[in-house]
């Protein structure tokens, strides 16, 4: 029992020198990528979109999700999800949302830092103020749906407590069905 502390500490120290060696690793070999990504996305979010054609995003989304983090890969997932559904909304702020989005998270991959959806969309945006309910709004959309899309296929709470009660019923009714047999 005296020794837990120690044993703790050295297995925390370890587990940490672990996840350093392979950010070291993984920017070192994949740094450059991770930085010419970068730019293509900025360039994409500073031309909002125009060039973002089927045929470059494709390639462009193929290379980010070899290099970018996992919560890189769920924000592209999830813009993805969002620019297949047939939605009758204006898309602009959503996607300039998620541009930015994508943008910071690479530069939270590449730099360790975050500077902020918004502050990239600040610099964009000359009227940004007068905008900035249409962006809270595609901000909270946003949100919603790459929440969607980390909970993935699965079933809302209340189906699997009804699927539960279902299944406790019939095993139920089956136990008083022996019983009464017996």
């Amino acid at each position: 029992m005296t020794k837990s502390p120690d044993w703790l500490r050295d297995k925390f120290q370890k587990r940490n020198a672990q996840v350093l060696q392979i950010e070291q690793f993984y920017r070192q070999n994949s740094g450059e990528d991770l930085k010419n990504i970068q730019n293509e996305w900025l360039t994409i979010f500073n031309t909002m979109g125009k060039n973002f054609t089927q045929s470059k995003a494709q390639g462009l989304i193929t290379r980010t999700i070899a290099v970018a983090s996992g919560k890189t890969t769920v924000i592209l997932t999830s813009m993805l999800q969002h620019i297949y559904q047939e939605d009758e909304t204006d898309d602009t702020y959503i996607l300039m949302v998620y541009f930015a989005e994508v943008v910071d998270s690479l530069k939270k991959d590449f730099t360790g830092e975050n500077m902020g959806a918004f502050i990239l969309i600040q610099s964009k945006i000359n009227d940004f103020q007068k905008e900035l309910p249409k962006y809270k709004e595609a901000y909270k959309i946003y949100k919603r749906e790459v929440k969607r899309t980390k909970r993935g296929i699965k079933m809302p709470l209340t189906i699997k407590l009804i699927i539960i009660a279902a299944v406790l019923f019939i095993i139920l009714a089956l136990v008083v069905y022996f019983i009464n047999k017996m």
